[in-house]
């Protein structure tokens, strides 16, 4: 019986210091996830703060911007005519370069655009396989037809850039 006792004894003894340890332990690994997690907090809020202030110089900028456009300053209407153009997507072949001039007095808005050469129209009106030969024969377009297309391309890139402007 007094070996069992001193056996219990031990046994407390160790499972005290034991908990003792890793009571310790957890402690400590709670204040060091606490002292993270401060960090963690003042780095977030740091950044939040950044973010909200560029955020509000932004929508600032933005604001001036669309005050200036909508009381005619050139600049302004140069600019922001010249971006919608600009994002305006066109097949590589075409080029999107964009010269856009408001004059105040007449409230006249000149958009020049680069128009893409007659060779984006293909010179050849259809393909057809001959069989017995195995061979490919072309049948050129003619010249009318070139034309034809080409006028009918310039005036859509026309269209297209009228629409995007008052849109």
């Amino acid at each position: 019986v007094e070996r069992l006792r001193q056996t219990q004894a031990a046994l407390q003894a160790k499972f005290d210091t034991d908990y003792q340890k890793e009571t310790a332990a957890y402690e400590k690994s709670e204040q060091e996830r606490k002292k993270k997690l401060e960090q963690l907090e003042v780095a977030y809020n740091r950044k939040k703060e950044t973010f909200i202030s560029e955020v509000t110089a932004k929508n600032a900028e933005v604001s001036a911007f669309k005050a200036a456009y909508r009381k005619g300053d050139a600049q302004a209407i140069d600019a922001y005519n010249t971006l919608v153009l600009d994002r305006s997507e066109y097949d590589d072949q075409f080029p999107n370069e964009n010269d856009v001039t408001y004059a105040v007095e007449s409230k006249l808005l000149t958009i020049r655009k680069e128009l893409p050469s007659t060779s984006v129209v293909p010179p050849v009106a259809e393909y057809k396989y001959v069989k017995s030969s195995d061979a490919i024969n072309e049948k050129a377009r003619p010249k009318s037809d070139i034309k034809n297309i080409y006028t009918s391309l310039v005036c859509q890139i026309a269209l297209r850039t009228i629409h995007e402007v008052f849109e």
